[in-house]
């Protein structure tokens, strides 16, 4: 296990903060591109005088070194954690699949910064077994100027990378998954952020997180920019959450555009202090869902076609629960996985592709509420009893539906008598179609 650090011209970083966010990541990406190669087998520390010194582990150089140097960390497997106070500081590995530093049998987080103008870049970072403060990086208030790069997080107890009360900080092209109990990224009280090509996948609460504590930054969040971001397997993939109950001021100039969502239980929302979806920004939710993409989105629409819900679901089901009498849900295209129970009045649930593009799978839909209308889907049974079950209500409208694999395709009286039902230009296919219907029209 080899780490050299060298010092390297940090002039520009005093003006970092002073020529904005644009001009710093520039300056940040040229120190990567100016690091020396190391040779395979050295460990040492090159100073002004041009001395060397020799190190066995990334603490012991990190302890050596000054403001301003860069550690150049070789490949191998480095079991510690890590405190950086130094300003300036970067550690660099030479290969982020070779290089690994293995807190998992440490306490407390992997890697604090409590530093400006510092740079992580090109490691794997394996967790604290910590449940209580085993952040993976965790960057503290006041720390300005950070870079995130080329870094893979992986089986962190608490949140992969943690910014909280930061000003100016690019995370770029990282990997984090498998956190315990957190999110893959988490940005608190801070401005001046931008997200890149990040990968999440699998963590505990979701992929990244934005959240206002009352402690810094006006007790909101300023300036954050994620793009080209991809979240799978995720409770939420991108959340924000108002838990200072900052209101109008919780989160300003956010932007999240050109990103990727795949079966993730909820893509986007923004939640209040009480965990309840609330708009607590100027996110325009109409525009979240154009400039991103979802394998699966289902949105809550009010009578101007305004998403009325800040939320993108991927459940029609859950969006049926946030919805209110009068709405209507809009599904984009996809196969969703949801038995549905309709029980709220005047709802209209539609698909935006129609029936070639979007599928339930396996469903029964239940209808027990009056005046809702289920227009334009392939509802697949999958050799159930019934795909269609309106209740003891009225004024249900069932049109532009493909219907298939099913004992009964629309069976009237199954959970109670419906009246004034409308079936129009619905198909029936592996069904035997229309059974016990009272009162109906047919077209």
């Amino acid at each position: 296990m080899l780490i050299q650090s060298r010092i390297m011209n940090k002039e520009t970083t005093g003006s970092i903060l002073k020529i904005g966010m644009i001009a710093f990541l520039m300056v940040m990406f040229m120190a990567v591109a100016a690091s020396a190669d190391v040779d395979s087998g050295s460990v040492e520390i090159v100073n002004e005088s041009g001395a060397n010194d020799i190190f066995d582990s990334i603490q012991a150089a990190i302890n050596a070194a000054e403001d301003g140097d860069t550690i150049v960390v070789n490949e191998g497997t480095y079991k510690e954690s890590l405190s950086i106070t130094k300003e300036g500081l970067t550690i660099q590995g030479m290969d982020q699949d070779n290089v690994i530093i293995d807190a998992s049998d440490k306490s407390g987080y992997a890697i604090s910064v409590e530093a400006s103008n510092v740079s992580l870049e090109s490691f794997t970072l394996v967790g604290t077994g910590d449940q209580t403060h085993g952040y993976g990086i965790k960057v503290g208030p006041e720390s300005n100027g950070i870079l995130i790069y080329d870094i893979s997080v992986k089986d962190s107890q608490r949140t992969a990378i943690d910014l909280h009360g930061v000003s100016d900080a690019l995370v770029k092209d990282v990997h984090v998954f498998g956190v315990a109990s957190g999110n893959g990224i988490a940005v608190t009280d801070s401005e001046d952020v931008v997200i890149d090509g990040a990968v999440t996948d699998s963590n505990a609460w979701g992929g990244i997180a934005l959240y206002t504590s009352g402690n810094y930054v006006d007790a909101g969040i300023r300036n954050i920019a994620i793009i080209n971001c991809l979240f799978s397997n995720e409770q939420n993939g991108i959340y924000l959450h108002d838990s200072a109950d900052a209101g109008e001021n919780a989160f300003v100039d956010i932007s999240i555009i050109d990103n990727a969502f795949n079966n993730n239980s909820i893509q986007i929302s923004t939640i209040n202090k009480d965990k309840i979806p609330s708009y607590v920004s100027d996110i325009n939710f109409n525009d979240l869902a154009e400039e991103n993409t979802f394998d699966l989105s289902v949105v809550v629409l009010d009578e101007e076609s305004k998403i009325k819900v800040p939320v993108i679901f991927s459940s029609i089901q859950d969006a049926i629960g946030a919805a209110e009498a009068g709405d209507t849900i809009e599904v984009s295209e996809g196969t969703y996985n949801d038995d549905l129970t309709i029980d709220k009045a005047s709802l209209t649930i539609r698909s935006l592709s129609g029936p070639a593009e979007t599928t339930i799978m396996g469903a029964t839909v239940k209808v027990a509420a009056d005046d809702v209308t289920i227009d334009g889907f392939t509802i697949d049974n999958e050799g159930g009893e019934r795909v269609v079950g309106p209740g003891s209500t009225s004024n249900t409208t069932i049109k532009n539906n493909v219907l298939v694999n099913s004992m009964r395709g629309i069976q009237g009286d199954w959970y109670g008598i419906p009246a004034d039902l409308t079936i129009l230009n619905n198909v029936f296919k592996r069904s035997m179609g229309l059974l016990e219907l009272r009162v109906c029209l047919i077209y």
